[in-house]
């Protein structure tokens, strides 16, 4: 699943390089972490993504997370993550399909690219 996430992050932010990005769970808290550099990642992904934050309260994101420069809007669950991340890069259906069957299933080693 992570390696599909790392892809369709990448694909929204082009012009920054990033080696992996994965789903973090903390305190019922759920958010993007991005590596190597998280924080300009996702600054760069707030200024290219205007609709980011519009999309993050709709879905009632932890309003410090939308409120705190370089970081990935937080939300309680996965599910509203994920969905943010639907609307705000607009992926298509079977985009959308692929990975909630990932993270269904949890399918390791799944390269769909």
């Amino acid at each position: 699943m992570s390696r599909l996430i790392t892809h369709l992050l990448s694909r929204a932010v082009p012009d920054v390089q990033i080696e992996s990005a994965r789903v973090f769970k903390a305190a019922n808290i759920y958010w993007f972490v991005v590596e190597p550099d998280h924080y300009s990642y996702w600054d760069r992904f707030r200024k290219i993504h205007l609709n980011w934050k519009r999309i993050a309260l709709k879905y009632k994101a932890v309003k410090v997370s939308v409120a705190s420069p370089g970081f990935c809007p937080a939300f309680t669950s996965g599910e509203d993550l994920f969905n943010w991340m639907f609307d705000v890069l607009e992926l298509t259906q079977g985009e959308r399909n692929l990975l909630l069957l990932c993270v269904r299933y949890d399918v390791k080693g799944v390269d769909p690219f």
